[in-house]
């Protein structure tokens, strides 16, 4: 056998003696998890990609529901940025005293005792914030359900707390002045119930709209 024969031979024999056996190292348990789990990943973002998303429509109730979950996440302020925010909140009231004076104005009767409700709660937090900051509690001038319309009585409401929160927002702002002292919890009290009352605000603005929206329309499908 000459010397390129036996070459050829030994080559045949190693071509033919299997795969490399570096091709046989398996992946190491928690390298194959991660595969495993990145394929899976990229699959199921692969179905939910050409899945329609569904709108969701929140009903009067779910919005209720919503802001009654709200969680009072606030920041400690000192007692002239709460009368600042107090003379923010009067503000609020008066917009939505511009809209309630509307003669013509109508709402319907489904939102009338939540939109109630809301003025009440408001008057329930100024209560309390009035208390921890040591003043007098005065209660809303009580009306003749018979003789007022419920718009008049949202006004009454309105005005009462606007009234509450100067006193508040006041009293506040002269504590700064004098350097007088009130609890860091009872200021942290009167801090969130403040909040509380804009939230109520907002809502009750919220809903005033949609009742609005919802009497345009019903007049639109009668005319």
């Amino acid at each position: 056998m000459s010397s390129n024969e036996a070459i050829e031979k030994i080559g045949k024999i190693t071509r033919n003696k299997g795969p490399n056996p570096l091709a046989d190292v398996q992946q190491l348990p928690g390298e194959k998890v991660q595969a495993d789990r990145d394929k899976f990943e990229q699959s199921l973002r692969a179905d939910t990609s050409n899945q329609p998303r569904k709108v969701e429509h929140n009903s009067l109730m779910d919005e209720v529901r919503a802001l009654g979950r709200q969680a009072n996440n606030v920041d400690r302020a000192d007692p002239t940025q709460l009368a600042e925010q107090s003379r923010g909140v009067i503000a609020q009231i008066e917009e939505i005293k511009h809209r309630l004076s509307d003669p013509n104005l109508e709402i319907k009767g489904d939102y009338k005792r939540i939109l109630r409700n809301k003025l009440e709660h408001i008057d329930d937090n100024l209560k309390v914030a009035l208390d921890k900051a040591g003043l007098d509690y005065i209660p809303p001038e009580l009306m003749d359900g018979t003789s007022k319309t419920p718009v008049e009585r949202f006004l009454n409401l309105l005005t009462s707390g606007q009234d509450k929160l100067k006193t508040l927002g006041g009293d506040l702002a002269e504590m700064s002045a004098n350097n007088a002292s009130i609890s860091p919890a009872n200021l942290l009290m009167v801090q969130v119930k403040v909040n509380s009352i804009q939230q109520e605000l907002e809502f009750f603005t919220s809903l005033l709209n949609k009742a609005l929206e919802s009497t345009k329309t019903i007049m639109n499908v009668q005319v």
